[in-house]
Parts: C-alpha cells; sequence; structure tokens
C-alpha cells in the first residue's frame, strides 16, 4: 500500500482520492483517472483488461499500471494508456545510491544555457524515468547529494 500511494504521489495525484477494493487501487487527478492492479498471479487476458476499463469507466487520457509477477502482452486496440510495473514494486528513488530527479519547468529551462539536442540521454525506460512517468522530449534535472547538478533528454 505504502509503495502504491508513493508512487501516486511522486506522479501528481491527489491522494486524497486513493481508494482501495481487493488488490485494485484508483486514484484521480485534475485531468486523469488511474487505476492500479496489484499483484496479480492470474494470467491476464484482454477481458479481464476491458472489464476493468468499463468498470472504472476510464477514457483515452486516463491511466490502468499493472504490477504483476508474469509478462504479459497488451493488443494494441486498447484505448487507454497502460503501464506495466514487476512484482514487488520498489520505490527505487528510496535507494541511497539514487539521485533526484524531477522534470525541469518552462521558466527553468529559459534560464538555461545550452542546446537540447546536445544533452546526455535518459530513456523513458530507465527505472526512475518509469517511475515518475517521464515523457520524451522532457528534460530531467538530477541533483547529486554532493549538490552537482546534471541535465538530460529524455528519449
Amino acid at each position: 500500500d505504502n509503495t502504491i500511494r508513493e508512487l501516486m504521489i511522486d506522479r501528481g495525484y491527489d491522494i486524497n482520492t486513493f481508494k482501495k477494493k481487493e488488490n485494485i487501487y484508483s486514484v484521480t487527478s485534475i485531468s486523469q483517472k488511474c487505476v492500479i492492479l496489484c499483484e496479480l498471479d492470474i494470467k491476464l487476458k484482454k477481458n479481464n483488461i476491458t472489464d476493468i476499463i468499463e468498470e472504472y469507466e476510464l477514457e483515452n487520457n486516463d491511466k490502468l499500471i499493472l504490477i504483476i509477477k508474469n509478462r504479459i502482452n497488451i493488443s494494441n486496440d486498447i484505448d487507454v494508456n497502460i503501464e506495466i510495473f514487476s512484482k514487488p514494486l520498489i520505490n527505487i528513488t528510496k535507494h541511497s545510491m539514487v539521485p533526484k530527479h524531477e522534470i525541469v519547468n518552462d521558466d527553468e529551462l529559459k534560464e538555461l544555457n545550452f542546446e537540447i539536442n546536445k544533452l546526455p540521454l535518459i530513456l523513458s525506460t530507465d527505472p526512475v524515468s518509469k517511475w515518475y512517468n517521464f515523457k520524451s522530449g522532457n528534460i530531467c534535472k538530477i541533483t547529486r547529494k554532493n549538490g552537482s547538478i546534471f541535465y538530460r533528454l529524455i528519449k
């Protein structure tokens, strides 16, 4: 429960809307609903996912997060954003060796003097990028414990 709450807080969801029903969690933000299926040991099929999408009235902009033990293939004809995390879900940002990561806002970006396309890359599939749901094209500011700051382009 706590790790799922941390994931939602780190992604900017209103934790006051956090609800749990068995192994299904739901939370909302101003513009998006998110449903999390946690620790499923069953083999998920398209029908199971479609049923959940209908039950929680998820739409195109909404998100479905699956925390599962087994690998799964999701067909492309589902209109909801689906993310998959391996079980057990671990908050990688709490590890002592992981520096602070944050997205650079537009105002801060204007003050910086560098060419965005020449920045080193960090993949959107990187565990920290995946945790925060960083999107391709965003600029990530990484602040190490010694105070040094690095910037990366999310790809």
